[in-house]
């Protein structure tokens, strides 16, 4: 399209509105419909190393879902049973101190694991004291060809054979070895890498070039594992109800090639069962005097996760109920969400991960439900001599309302994280475009008016644009898409620059004032998360509002200009904003 800025100043009539597929914005984590045992650690820690909290949040979710995966089930009603284990990705770019997030996250995992591993030890040398006398005394019964008591002394060293020390997190494994380590573990394992180790390994040593998946989706399920192969594991494995926890971090520029050269992931449903975490960097705003961390706060949440250990890496299982008003709020929620399903609505694009968001939500609720009863260090243990089953402290309302909230979130950046790997609407734009978009939105002011010049001084350092002829190449879709209009700047004096409208009908579309095309999920008295005036923290209002899911066809950029107090998006925030969040952060930890 050749632009030509004096038929705009004859007509002020847009192009018709065609929406575009920009990548979705980040939504901010809801900070306050977290409990206070995983907000505190995750206000403290992202503070401290300068990231944004949604990484502190997968991580400490992710090592909760370790301590207690296998120990406990969820039983909303019925036969169905929802596991406690999570599959949890985090989409960060490079220098957002992924490694240094995990490393401190799992820290009471691997420390418990430490502690086993010595106990396995200090057992297996009073197993080898044993069995050494066991073998002498066998020798004197082979000497008197006393055959009863060799029986009896073969069973005696049967039952002293060593211990496998405990392997509770692994790193760099494949599928295969993954199994066998769940299988001497009694059945569970955590995953955890700042890379996308797993993903790779599934396709990396196939022989077809197809990925090995079938082990990672039963694990996540709790379905049945049984391996029956010719090679050097001779022996059989099954497994009843494996239990799987995977926590990763790796770069936005590896998920946009995850489903590419017919890995499957997809088709096949692993993409489906992980919680996509996918936040705006804060490389570039970051301070250098954090705030550091109370020692405190990391005390309590390593006596948190030690208690969940050992309440639930044992032998032992657990069931979790539901209180009547909580299966209500998730029926309800259920409800809601199911029509957005079908094909052609909202979510029909990605209906394999929409259908799992109920039993996702579920797992989010009973884990904040289970590190409150560690934090009280009171589970409730009952044992029901009717059904012969071990109950601990039921579910609440409050508490499925919060994982509601957080379902909602997991939402916004599955969207985004599917956008990213190619999973999208029909509507699709190009990069360039939504760069040039989110910027004009930035600089528009009350007017909705921007300058050419004044634009490509903005986008003049992505060196994108370094020709005025490359950016009105870039603007030509935004024009014929109905998004702006560009016209003829009339002004006395001067270089002459001509001048963008923003369609105030776009910037109501991304904003999510369209009608019937935006959607809203409500949960029972749930939590409306709109931020205040002068805190970017959201509060926890009144009963009985909404919150605001993100369309499919919500992609654009973020909030009106000059106005972020209505808005669930949340861009890269300028310095300014960034300082008054840390001195936020700063008052929250004062007392401890």
């Amino acid at each position: 399209m050749n632009l030509d800025p004096q038929a705009f100043e004859q007509s002020w009539n847009f192009a018709k509105f065609k929406p575009m597929g920009f990548l979705p914005p980040a939504v901010a984590l809801p900070l306050e419909c977290l409990p206070e045992e995983i907000r505190v650690p995750v206000l403290a820690w992202s503070e401290e190393l300068q990231t944004a909290p949604d990484l502190q949040f997968g991580g400490i979710l992710a090592s909760i879902a370790a301590a207690c995966q296998g120990g406990v089930y969820v039983r909303p009603g019925g036969t169905w049973t929802e596991g406690v284990n999570l599959y949890v990705c985090a989409l960060a770019p490079p220098s957002e101190r992924k490694s240094q997030t995990i490393r401190l996250c799992t820290a009471p995992i691997y420390a418990f694991e430490k502690q086993k591993k010595a106990g396995v030890e200090s057992e297996n040398r009073r197993r080898r004291s044993e069995a050494e006398l066991v073998n002498s005394q066998i020798k004197e019964a082979k000497a008197a060809s006393d055959r009863e008591k060799l029986a009896s002394l073969f069973d005696q060293l049967d039952l002293l054979s060593p211990l496998s020390p405990p392997c509770l997190v692994m790193d760099d494994t494949t599928p295969e070895a993954m199994v066998t380590t769940m299988a001497r573990n009694g059945g569970r394992v955590m995953a955890a890498a700042a890379e996308a180790t797993i993903f790779h390994n599934l396709k990396r040593y196939s022989r077809d070039g197809s990925s090995n998946t079938d082990a990672i989706l039963k694990a996540y399920s709790g379905d049945r594992i049984r391996v029956n192969r010719v090679g050097p594991e001779k022996n059989p494995i099954d497994i009843e109800s494996p239990s799987l926890t995977v926590l990763t971090y790796f770069q936005p520029d590896v998920a946009s090639r995850l489903n590419e050269n017919g890995a499957g992931f997809h088709g096949q449903g692993l993409l489906a069962r992980w919680l996509w975490i996918y936040p705006d960097s804060r490389v570039g705003t970051r301070s250098v005097k954090p705030v550091l961390c109370p020692r405190s706060v990391f005390d309590d949440y390593r006596s948190d996760l030690n208690r969940l250990c050992h309440k639930f890496q044992s032998k032992e299982v657990f069931d979790l109920r539901l209180t009547p008003q909580a299966v209500n709020a998730l029926r309800a929620f259920a409800a809601e969400l199911e029509p957005k399903l079908a094909e052609g609505s909202d979510l029909g694009f990605m209906s394999d991960w929409g259908g799992k968001l109920v039993g996702l939500v579920l797992r989010i609720a009973a884990l904040f439900h289970l590190i409150q009863l560690a934090r009280k260090n009171d589970f409730g243990t009952d044992q029901n001599t009717q059904e012969d089953e071990k109950t601990i402290h039921p579910l609440s309302e409050d508490t499925l309302k919060q994982a509601i909230a957080i379902g909602n979130y997991a939402l916004a950046h599955s969207i985004r994280s599917y956008h990213l790997m190619g999973i999208r609407p029909s509507h699709t734009g190009d990069r360039a475009e939504q760069v040039l978009w989110n910027k004009l939105c930035e600089l528009a002011g009350p007017d909705l008016k921007v300058s050419v010049r004044e634009l490509h001084r903005a986008v003049d350092r992505q060196r994108r644009f370094q020709k005025a002829h490359d950016l009105r190449s870039a603007l030509d879709p935004l024009v014929e898409s109905g998004h702006i209009q560009i016209r003829k700047k009339e002004q006395r004096g001067g270089r002459p620059s001509d001048e963008i409208i923003l369609s105030e009908d776009a910037l109501s579309y991304y904003k999510g004032d369209n009608g019937d095309k935006t959607w809203e999920m409500s949960a029972p008295s749930s939590f409306a998360l709109s931020p205040t005036q002068g805190d970017k923290r959201r509060q926890m209002p009144e009963a009985g509002g909404q919150y605001p899911l993100l369309s499919p066809h919500h992609p654009g950029f973020v909030p009106m200009p000059g106005d972020r107090s209505d808005t669930l998006f949340s861009p890269v925030p300028p310095v300014s904003d960034v300082e008054h969040e840390r001195a936020a952060v700063a008052r929250e930890l004062e007392h401890f």
